[in-house]
């Protein structure tokens, strides 16, 4: 093999990294071959190493040998007696152009790639921290980029109102380089369409609704440009602002909307089908959250709120709090946080912020049966910092029943946890001690050595 290169991406936090591939390999070794036939030989006599040397059974992607290649190009000719001109040729990569082998060894990943499919894929360029070095080079040959407008079009449900929309977008943009043309292919072309369609359909969500995004993301990964969770996250984030969903979320009984909105996002992403890392997943839980809650309400309750000394919690005329709806897709993802923390590589403070973030929610729709899961899971990962920002919440949102509850079960234990200090949570349980019998306050007052 010729020109090869190690990557190393053991405890690199620069973020240039595709962090993807740092979460399945610590080492990503990449080597250019002369021919596919090359390729397969290669990957045979790697195997063969790995097994007799290291006692270990490789596994490989990509490999096809020779005996399987001569089976397809039968059943290709044979189906090309019948069928037109197109369907007697192989479209696409040849095999054995890039052969990718896991060695099971030292969290190892091997790469074999003729010097053509090297170019193309630019596997350098998800690996190393330096990317100028390894950016990827124009290559100036015939495509079929000319089709490109044609894809667009074709993948748009409405090309007509696409095409309005088009002639519209590039009257409104005044700096060229915002100007969609569907032609170019880059990420910055079509990105740059969807944030003007994103004002467009903020001021006029009736000639601009949120299939044409649809179809628009469809048409950027039909010609070769798939979706980030980056860009998944801005779509969710513009169906939290649109007014087709948020027309009744304020209404009396929003809870059908809720779950609209929710079901319309959950759609969104078996369409495009991302490919999610516990990274992104982290990243997503925060937006899908929001968007089965009522937490863009101004009389929602939250920590933010609480911080303000003159800030007072709303209630209704007869003296009670505003009880908020949920979707109840809430609880599954109670339930997919803990999933992603206890297993794989996790980030904790992500995790206690959406905990905490749920609990927020939870309070605030009266939901004491998801709030105690949400504490006792908190209690069983020793996660005390978590329980001691819900103090504020639950003194200020939570009934009394919950007020004698947590000062019963769950206080005692968090006065004797490391670095607790009463004095910076006191006016929280007076407030709490406040609202309770002349009895309850002697057994918490017992309870909490107080």
């Amino acid at each position: 093999m010729t020109d090869i290169n190690v990557f190393d991406l053991r405890g690199d936090n620069s973020g240039l990294i595709n962090e993807g591939a740092q979460d399945v390999a610590d080492f990503m070794i990449i080597g250019t071959g002369k021919s596919s036939r090359h390729l397969q030989k290669a990957a045979n006599e790697l195997t063969y190493f790995v097994k007799h040397e290291l006692n270990q059974v490789p596994s490989a992607e990509g490999l096809v040998s020779t005996g399987q290649l001569a089976k397809f190009q039968r059943r290709l000719l044979k189906k090309g007696k019948k069928a037109p001109n197109y369907a007697k040729f192989d479209y696409g990569s040849p095999a054995n152009t890039w052969v990718m082998m896991d060695c099971k060894t030292d969290d190892i990943y091997v790469h074999f790639l003729t010097a053509e499919r090297r170019e193309d894929l630019n596997l350098e360029g998800l690996w190393a921290t330096d990317k100028e070095k390894y950016k990827k080079k124009q290559r100036h040959e015939e495509n079929d980029d000319i089709f490109a407008g044609v894809r667009y079009l074709h993948t748009a449900r409405r090309p007509i109102t696409t095409l309005e929309m088009i002639k519209q977008l590039k009257q409104m943009s005044t700096n060229a380089t915002k100007q969609f043309d569907p032609t170019i292919l880059t990420r910055e072309n079509y990105i740059g369409a969807f944030e003007e369609m994103k004002k467009l359909h903020l001021s006029d969500p009736d000639s601009y609704p949120l299939k044409i995004f649809e179809d628009h993301f469809k048409a950027m990964q039909a010609n070769g440009l798939p979706l980030t969770t980056d860009d998944i996250i801005s779509y969710i984030s513009l169906c939290v602002q649109s007014p087709e969903f948020s027309a009744d979320i304020n209404s009396p009984f929003p809870l059908s909307m809720l779950n609209k909105r929710y079901g319309f996002v959950v759609h969104l992403l078996n369409v495009y089908a991302p490919h999610l890392t516990t990274k992104d997943v982290e990243k997503l839980l925060p937006v899908l959250t929001v968007i089965g809650s009522q937490i863009d309400d101004s009389r929602f309750v939250t920590l933010d709120k609480l911080s303000d000394p003159q800030y007072k919690v709303p209630t209704t005329e007869d003296g009670r709090f505003y009880h908020f709806f949920i979707s109840d897709k809430l609880h599954n993802l109670t339930n997919l946080t803990n999933i992603i923390h206890y297993k794989g590589k996790n980030n904790t403070e992500a995790h206690s912020q959406l905990e905490l973030l749920l609990f927020t929610i939870f309070i605030n729709g009266d939901d004491t049966q998801a709030m105690r899961a949400i504490l006792d899971a908190a209690f069983e990962r020793m996660d005390f910092e978590l329980v001691k920002a819900t103090i504020p919440l639950i003194a200020a949102r939570a009934d009394v029943q919950f007020h004698y509850t947590f000062l019963t079960t769950y206080m005692p234990i968090l006065v004797k946890s490391e670095g607790f200090k009463m004095g910076e949570y006191q006016k929280w349980v007076d407030q709490m001690l406040e609202k309770l019998d002349s009895g309850a306050i002697i057994e918490i007052q017992h309870l909490l050595e107080l």
